[in-house]
């Protein structure tokens, strides 16, 4: 008699010879693994060179996410605040010559200066991220500033004898705070766009909108009202954004803004121009603009 060991090993024996082979799935062709990785790479918001470095290091796609941090295809939405040094205290003076016999005009000074001061500023910026190394965003604010208005009138005796000067008066407005509009276009382009400290540089342009001024009349002398101005300049700079997680980070750059064209100097006269007016006061035809924010990407 068979004992039940051998039984069971004859069992077991006849079952591998009778089971079918389990058929082998056929090698990936290089056509399917480019394809593959295509939708991986999409999926993942690489360029192609970044993702190339991704499959060299072997890793799995959200490990290698959430170490490298890189700067994925995604919108970003920031708020950021600082200081502001430069060209942004506005300054306007006007003075009218007038006669003695009739108060006619004889004449007007005005100047519109933009001058070196202190601020404040605050923002909020929409960008998106173009692969990894470059995000392009427009941001709008509000520049916290000072404007300052000074009027006078010189009398002379008639229309016909304009040096025979006969009372002068002069009246200094005062400062008050002032908040400028600011709209800027800009680009930032990262040099080290994986890891969770990247450094990169900034460029674009920046509009500055300042109010105008109301200068109250005299009894005899008509101050003309002067409208609001918009300041057009180039901006420059740099900066490090720190992303402890891959849809948060945390920055702080240096931006330089040069005023282009004459619009932070207009100085002109009409007619018999007043003798006495103003010193100009100092100009450095630039904007400086340190700022720390955080932004969040989606």
């Amino acid at each position: 008699p068979v004992s039940d060991a051998t039984e069971s090993e004859v069992a077991a024996e006849s079952s591998e010879e009778t089971a079918e082979p389990v058929a082998e799935a056929p090698p990936e062709t290089a056509l399917e693994r480019a394809e593959r990785e295509e939708a991986e790479r999409l999926e993942m918001g690489l360029g192609h060179r970044m993702y190339r470095k991704y499959v060299d290091s072997g890793e799995k796609a959200d490990r290698w996410l959430q170490t490298r941090k890189p700067r994925n295809k995604t919108g970003s939405i920031e708020v950021s605040g600082g200081m502001s040094s430069g060209d942004l205290h506005r300054q306007y003076d006007v003075r009218v010559a007038i006669s003695q016999d009739g108060f006619n005009e004889l004449g007007r000074y005005e100047s519109d200066i933009v001058r070196a001061d202190y601020g404040k500023h605050i923002n909020v910026a929409l960008g998106y991220n173009i692969g990894e190394y470059i995000e392009v965003s427009f941001l709008g604010g509000i520049q916290a500033a000072k404007k300052t208005m000074s009027s006078g009138w010189e009398l002379y005796a008639s229309d016909l004898n304009t040096s025979d000067l006969v009372d002068v008066d002069n009246h200094d407005h005062g400062t008050v705070n002032a908040y400028q509009g600011v709209i800027s276009p800009r680009l930032r382009l990262f040099l080290l766009p994986v890891g969770p400290v990247k450094v990169y540089g900034m460029g674009g342009m920046q509009l500055l909108i300042a109010d105008g001024f109301h200068v109250p009349d005299l009894q005899r002398v008509d101050y003309p009202d002067h409208p609001s101005k918009t300041l057009f300049g180039a901006s420059y700079g740099g900066g490090v954004m720190v992303d402890p997680q891959s849809y948060l980070g945390i920055f702080a750059e240096f931006e330089v803004v040069n005023w282009l064209g004459s619009a932070s100097r207009e100085i002109g006269s009409t007619g018999q121009a007043p003798v006495y007016i103003p010193t100009v006061p100092q100009q450095y035809g630039l904007l400086l603009r340190p700022t720390v924010g955080i932004q969040y990407r989606f």
